[in-house]
């Protein structure tokens, strides 16, 4: 077998003839006085990687269990390239290495990380198949080594755990072709969910040492563990970037079209003065007070039309991504694994279908008409005015000859007690169908991998360490807010058990959704800061007949959205901080990280802290399972 230095892994079992490892075998320790029985025994560190992009949103290098390049040295003077890993995480790994000459690390394995069940499973049965030589792979450990006694030390983060189980379901299934003196020794699972279906672990003498044990690592505000590994997802990576266009903004912060149109529209209706309208009622002797000056007039209605304008912006740039992702995107189920023909396995799918599509599309077209038609009427009565403005023309102009409120009252309806909708077309209505189409199975996961090992040789020798005072959001006000949030997510989950197998969405759906926004800082802030921002009470006063029946259901509408918000919202979950220490003494290391406590600094960081070092009882068991 030829050495190859470009991958990790896959030299370091290369061994020369000044090896120290050389001319081991299980029954012979050779001329080497020094080496003890136990010591002829080789053992194989291998790291797993998980899912660092929870949803499949990201095809880049992070999300596909690909990260920073770092250098690992082996007590013989090679050097593996390990990728995923934190640099903390690979120091440890290097004390370990340098303790104990027959430790040695495997690191080649990398898979795409999608939070996909295919996707586990192959690379499950890939490396299985990669190590040993099985279905036409070329064997990591060629014939010397198929008859030397090797144990094996797997180390997952979060789905990669999983990808440990579909290994040893794959060894299970190769029989004879996986060499009888290779056993696994130690499972190590870090933040791994673990599923009651798919992905169930096999447990045999063939498979497993005698002494094989388990450890599991697990952090209480770990929302990816807790909650969103629930969901299978369909491959998103690539639509989504492509749809959403991201592009770096100032200050360095990632900004999309989408951000940055309802950014311009909500400031284009701050500055609409439509306190210019005020006053405007019917007097007995005077008749209408209903005059503003001309500069005031221009004002409102320039400032009108440009808010307008800045909602056809918002439309199109909602559309140019709706059609995006409704295009065909091709995946791959890993860029280098084939299946046991050596054909790429690939996946077509489309994020939002054709019938929603349509839909969407038919829905924006008649906004933008309605846009337009407004746009029109503002500005003729604005080039034809040069005196005085006529503040019940205004009203005319919105409000009168357009269906636009009564096409917006449609499209945003929704019922604050059951988030359903009296309209089938609704935004809410498509948003719960692509939802459902893009979950691909739900399985509602566990943190203690007892269940999966019950009845098993394995049942008692379960290590389990929580992770949790590690991160440096616990102890904080906003961490004991998560107990309440945390408790609703859990509501939510058992409830959408008992629906999940429906081929129509459920509103449960909907409300696992608005209770994600409700505590996502960017999100709430700005709802619950700018509810007012639409003077309703104006509106209302101003307006007469069925248009004035449209804008109190209007405000009914935008009423339910903030009660939505509000009623789900369990007060400030997030801190001002905006560093993270990782270690047994977190004040050594820190990097940046999101502000603790919001939506994707729990789905991420909180669901990292287990693997940035390898914690000090992760060392003493893999001290423990690799001693003599």
């Amino acid at each position: 077998m030829k050495c190859n230095n470009g991958y990790a892994g896959e030299h370091t079992i290369c061994v020369k003839a000044k090896d120290s490892l050389a001319g081991l075998s299980s029954s012979s320790s050779g001329n080497n006085s020094k080496i003890l029985p136990c010591e002829q025994v080789l053992h194989l560190l291998v790291l797993i990687a998980g899912t660092s992009d929870p949803v499949n949103a990201d095809d880049g290098k992070t999300s596909r269990a690909v990260s920073k390049t770092h250098a690992v040295k082996d007590s013989s003077g090679k050097i593996t390239n390990v990728l995923y890993w934190d640099k903390c995480f690979l120091d440890d790994i290097q004390e370990l290495l340098d303790e104990n000459i027959n430790l040695k690390l495997f690191d080649f394995h990398g898979w795409t990380g999608d939070n996909r069940i295919q996707n586990r499973e192959v690379a499950g049965a890939y490396l299985a198949n990669r190590l040993c030589g099985a279905h036409g792979q070329t064997a990591f450990y060629g014939k010397t080594y198929q008859h030397r006694e090797i144990h094996f030390h797997f180390v997952g983060h979060s789905h990669g755990g999983n990808v440990i189980n579909e290994i040893t379901k794959q060894i299970d299934k190769l029989g004879d072709k996986w060499p009888k003196k290779w056993k696994i020794k130690s499972l190590i699972y870090l933040s791994t969910p673990f599923f009651n279906k798919i992905h169930q672990v096999k447990v045999t003498n063939k498979i497993f040492h005698a002494d094989a044990a388990v450890f599991h690592a697990y952090n209480k505000y770990d929302l990816t563990q807790r909650m969103l590994a629930d969901f299978s997802m369909e491959p998103l990576a690539g639509a989504v970037t492509r749809a959403m266009k991201l592009t770096v903004g100032q200050k360095g912060e990632v900004d999309t079209e989408l951000e940055k149109a309802i950014d311009r529209l909500v400031s284009s209706i701050q500055q609409i003065p439509f306190h210019h309208l005020t006053d405007l009622h019917f007097q007995w002797k005077m008749g209408w007070a209903r005059v503003m000056s001309h500069a005031e007039g221009v004002e409102l209605y320039e400032t009108t039309i440009v808010a307008l304008e800045d909602f056809r912006k918002l439309l199109i740039v909602i559309q140019k991504i709706i059609k995006a992702l409704n295009k065909d995107y091709y995946y791959d189920i890993d860029r280098k694994i084939k299946d046991e023909d050596g054909n790429t396995i690939s996946y077509k799918r489309k994020m939002i279908s054709d019938p929603v599509y349509v839909e969407f599309e038919r829905f924006f077209n008649i906004l933008q008409a309605d846009a337009k038609a407004i746009i029109k009427a503002l500005q003729k009565t604005l080039n034809r005015q040069y005196e005085d403005f006529d503040k019940l023309q205004y009203i005319k102009d919105v409000f009168h000859g357009t269906d636009f409120l009564q096409h917006l009252v449609e499209f945003l309806d929704i019922n604050a007690a059951t988030l359903s909708s009296s309209h089938s077309l609704s935004l809410w209505s498509l948003l719960n169908q692509i939802l459902h189409d893009n979950i691909e199975d739900y399985d509602n996961t566990y943190v203690d991998p007892a269940k999966q090992f019950a009845g098993t040789p394995l049942a008692g020798k379960i290590t389990k360490k929580e992770m949790t005072k590690r991160d440096r959001y616990d102890g904080s006000l906003g961490s004991v807010r998560f107990n309440a949030f945390i408790k609703r997510i859990e509501a939510i989950e058992h409830a959408y058990e008992k629906v999940a197998k429906n081929t129509k969405p459920s509103p449960v759906l909907l409300d696992l959704l608005f209770t994600l926004v409700a505590n996502e800082k960017m999100v709430y802030k700005h709802i619950l800061a700018n509810e007012n921002t639409i003077p309703w009470g104006i509106l209302e006063t101003i307006t007469w007949g069925d248009v004035d029946t449209l804008v109190k259901s209007l405000r009914h509408t935008f009423e339910n959205l903030v009660t939505i918000i509000r009623t789900r919202h369990v007060g400030e979950m997030t801190q001002s901080y905006k560093w993270q220490g990782y270690s047994d003494d977190p004040s050594k290391v820190v990097g940046g990280t999101y502000y603790r406590g919001d939506i994707p600094y729990l789905l991420i960081e909180s669901h990292s802290t287990s693997r940035r070092c390898m914690h000090k009882e992760i060392k003493q068991f893999i001290r423990k399972q690799t001693s003599c």
